[in-house]
């Protein structure tokens, strides 16, 4: 906080007799000087209350052409950070090809409108039958969503 004066300047004091006086008698006069530097501005942070809802509005797709696939993730209810925000909303996507285990495919992509839509590296088409995404946003302060899954079986071209 800013030195402030503790009474105001036109005040009088009363004297006070057998000498007292207070310990600090120049915080008592008019426009003493500062005790305490000023303050530096206060940071204002309105965070939600809870972390951002489940993913809901997805749509996973399969291309294969060729030997070769991809998945493309398609959210179109994506929660979008306000432009002053400390940061923005992340994707985190997580693929599951056949009985493979999980992996992190997007450790965290930035949503800048409501609509997202991710292709994943390509990779051979044999010896999976099922594609797991597992989809999880992420606020500017670190919180997670609880996680969304969509599984489809690809069909090839």
């Amino acid at each position: 906080m800013p030195a402030e004066r503790r009474l105001p300047a036109e005040y009088a004091e009363l004297e006070v007799s057998d000498g007292v006086q207070g310990a600090y008698s120049f915080q008592s006069k008019d426009y003493p000087r500062a005790y305490s530097l000023p303050s530096p501005a206060a940071t204002l942070l309105i965070a939600p209350q809870t972390p951002p809802s489940p993913p809901a509005g997805m749509n996973l797709t399969i291309q294969a052409v060729l030997g070769i696939a991809t998945a493309r993730v398609t959210l179109t209810e994506v929660p979008v950070s306000h432009p002053d925000a400390i940061g923005p909303h992340l994707v985190r996507i997580w693929l599951q090809w056949g009985n493979d285990t999980p992996a992190l495919a997007e450790p965290g992509a930035a949503t800048s409108t409501t609509v997202f839509d991710w292709t994943s590296q390509p990779r051979p088409v044999a010896g999976f039958t099922t594609v797991k995404a597992t989809i999880v946003f992420v606020d500017p302060l670190g919180r997670e969503s609880a996680e969304a899954t969509v599984t489809i079986r690809p069909t090839p071209s």
